[in-house]
């Protein structure tokens, strides 16, 4: 016989539909900071906001750099060799996510060179960590991961203002086209892309350089000028033109080949000779005709480059500075090399009486103030001296950061070199120089206070919960 059901008591009927009441309304909750999250997931596709708190500013661009990106009117890839996953690449990203941010032309894309060993070799890609700025006609590299080199290199892409280089000819010097180790044509096509205008010149019917060229080379002769081209060349420099010459052992200027009034008037004396240093070593093997430069003389054409270059079988060069004129010697051999004077078929020693003791200077500046024309701002006038012209051969612009120096040189020279003024921006915020007594704070604080202090939180919450 089954026993009568007990009668629900009015609390239980009140506690039914509280208890549901507060289910609905959780759910409600749930529902409602599903459908913010799914909200802001939407719009963070669509929109990406950023706040800096960083002191300085570190992780915004700087007015130049916006104004730079408004001015943009083609897409530009920027593209970085680096593994994937790796340090250097998180690095790339974070800087060109501050340029895609402010302008949709900018493409950047991480490329392992191990992936794509064609776009590597067509960009001479030498280690990991280079990043470059494309556009369908030119190209440059971005020298080091921050603002400052990234905007520099996007300004110097967009200049449109090309420069007319000359290369004398006709003297036997090495070709500016030719395919062959020694031919200049790698060197001639960078400077193409870097915007120049690459012509050869002929001086022998008589003419003057013309003047519309920007800047003169000047090649190792193996065939004398003629008077009337010394003229030429002379006065181009003194009219205030901007000047590379290039020089080479067996070859260098002087009264043979009908320079040696340009050495006089620029204060130059090439000493013939190939330099030696016994501790260069390229490639993991002795190399003493190789002359391996770490070091640069302070100069604008080196700024912010610190890169080995290489220099082969490479004369000296003398100097006393001519009126008017500022010199430097700006990469120079190593402290234990010399100048051998001596033939090179046998072992070679330093003898004092013959031979010339180093550091010596195998490349030199001059700049000086050039006359200011009517209607035209005074400028600087530039010339560089190099006793050496294999490092921009084919066969060896590709050595070590030659390629890298050889870009520096032809901006320098078509006083392209400008850069935006934007300062590099220390982590001052992040600084910690902590007394001893901090010190000894945070490495007793952390593996002992801070876990007794959680214990003894959770020890309070659970003898609460317990009364």
């Amino acid at each position: 016989m089954s026993r009568p059901r007990a009668p629900s008591s009015p609390a239980d009927s009140t506690a039914r539909p509280r208890h549901w009441r507060r289910g609905a309304a959780r759910l409600l909750t749930l529902m409602l900071m599903s459908g913010i999250a799914i909200a802001l997931a939407v719009l963070s596709t669509q929109h990406a906001p950023s706040l800096d708190l960083s002191e300085a500013g570190r992780n915004s661009l700087h007015a130049q750099s916006l104004r730079l990106l408004s001015l943009l009117d083609r897409p530009v890839q920027v593209i970085g060799f680096a593994r994937p996953h790796s340090p250097t690449a998180r690095a790339m990203r974070q800087l060109t996510e501050r340029y895609t941010r402010h302008s949709s032309h900018i493409q950047p894309r991480i490329v392992d060179p191990a992936q794509d060993p064609l776009l590597a070799r067509s960009l001479n890609i030498k280690a990991l960590g280079e990043l470059w700025l494309l556009t369908e006609t030119r190209r440059e590299r971005v020298e080091a991961l921050d603002e400052a080199a990234m905007s520099n290199a996007l300004f110097r892409l967009l200049a449109d203002e090309r420069r007319v280089s000359a290369v004398l000819t006709g003297h036997g010097e090495p070709e500016i086209d030719g395919q062959a180790r020694d031919a200049l044509s790698a060197f001639f096509a960078r400077a193409t892309e870097l915007g120049h205008t690459v012509r050869p010149l002929s001086l022998a019917t008589g003419q003057k350089v013309p003047e519309d060229v920007d800047l003169l080379v000047l090649l190792p002769l193996r065939q004398p000028l003629l008077a009337h081209e010394q003229r030429a060349i002379q006065r181009y420099v003194e009219d205030g033109g901007n000047l590379l010459w290039l020089a080479e052992p067996g070859q260098v200027p002087g009264e043979h080949d009908g320079l040696h009034g340009l050495s006089r008037d620029l204060g130059l004396s090439f000493e013939d000779g190939v330099i030696i240093d016994p501790t260069s070593r390229v490639q993991g093997r002795p190399t003493p005709e190789f002359i391996v430069v770490s070091e640069y003389a302070r100069h604008a054409l080196f700024e912010d480059f610190s890169s080995n270059t290489v220099f082969v079988s490479s004369a000296a060069i003398s100097w006393q500075a001519a009126p008017g004129w500022r010199v430097k010697g700006v990469a120079s051999s190593a402290l234990r090399s010399w100048l051998e004077r001596g033939p090179l078929d046998r072992a070679v020693r330093f003898d004092a009486g013959q031979d010339l003791a180093g550091p010596l200077d195998l490349m030199v500046s001059l700049e000086r103030q050039r006359p200011a024309r009517q209607g035209e701002v005074a400028s600087t006038q530039r010339v560089i001296a190099c006793a050496d012209v294999d490092f921009l051969s084919n066969a060896y612009l590709g050595l070590a950061a030659n390629s890298a120096l050889a870009d520096r040189l032809l901006r320098w020279l078509s006083e392209t070199d400008a850069r935006l003024p934007i300062e590099r921006i220390g982590a001052t915020d992040l600084d910690f120089d902590p007394t001893n007594r901090e010190r000894a704070l945070v490495a007793l604080g952390a593996p002992i206070a801070l876990p007794l202090l959680m214990l003894l939180c959770a020890t309070w919450l659970w003898r609460r919960q317990r009364r």
